[in-house]
């Protein structure tokens, strides 16, 4: 019909245009041809653009998100239960939760503290590696190394000391780790080792009332005796030294009322 004339026509060029573009094709050297491609974006570059464009939300929970508080804090109660009991399977597996083994409670105990105080060496090694902070303190200023010093737990005060803690920090007694390990020392062979192992560390051997950080030591010699002290003399021209302690009643004396002792005078 004439109207199909131009659709024949047509149809006719595009055959024609095909063949010259396979013959030229069979005649090159590689014997291959691209055809253009008028598919569909490919499925990685559009999981990038939606990427890009619709960024994947950061989850909630979880040990890489932000985690409930209440949660977090359960968790952290749940790590110091399990220190105090020294039940290392279960520590591991809060700390691989998300538990915080430097969180501390009321009493300013935290997991890593307990480790110390109590000994449990397996323990203060899994504290340790998981970020445990050996500058942590107590409600008494004191590091975990004072602590292990008080009980004298040889293995950890090593430990603690190999992990970079310092040796002669004071708590708020005005004492160091040496100074809690001799005074409050049972003197037994494992003391013994603590002290040894303290000084080997580089522990300071002055006493505490030679330390700077501490309150300095209080002049006798212009403060009574903490039970009274001796009474003015009596005035007399003369008299020869005082006695102490008395072997008789003293000529003079003050009231006992007072607290002051006297002195015996003849």
């Amino acid at each position: 019909m004439p109207w199909n004339r131009p659709r024949r026509v047509a149809l006719a060029l595009a055959t024609t245009a095909l063949v010259a573009t396979l013959a030229t094709a069979c005649a090159s050297p590689g014997g291959s041809f691209t055809v253009p491609s008028t598919a569909s974006p490919s499925l990685g570059s559009t999981s990038t653009t939606e990427a890009t464009t619709n960024p994947v939300p950061t989850p909630t929970n979880g040990t890489t998100g932000t985690r409930d508080p209440l949660a977090q804090a359960d968790l952290d109660r749940r790590l110091r239960d399990a220190a105090w009991a020294d039940d290392v399977a279960a520590a591991r597996d809060l700390i691989a939760r998300g538990a915080d083994v430097n969180a501390k409670d009321e009493t300013q105990q935290s997991a890593y503290l307990v480790t110390t105080s109590e000994g449990y060496l397996d323990l203060l090694n899994l504290t340790l590696a998981h970020g445990g902070d050996v500058a942590s303190k107590d409600s008494f200023n004191g590091t975990g190394l004072i602590r292990a010093g008080e009980r004298g737990h040889t293995g950890v005060v090593g430990r603690l000391i190999r992990a970079g803690v310092e040796v002669n920090h004071v708590n708020r007694l005005g004492w160091t780790a040496l100074h809690e390990a001799i005074i409050l020392g049972k003197g037994t062979p494992t003391y013994d080792d603590t002290v040894r192992v303290l000084v080997a560390g580089g522990a300071d051997r002055s006493p505490p009332w030679r330390k700077p950080s501490v309150r300095t030591r209080p002049d006798r010699s212009t403060r009574r005796r903490p039970t009274g002290g001796c009474s003015p003399p009596p005035p007399t021209a003369t008299r020869t030294p005082p006695r102490w302690p008395c072997a008789r009643a003293p000529t003079w004396r003050r009231s006992v009322s007072t607290g002051v002792l006297p002195c015996c005078w003849p």
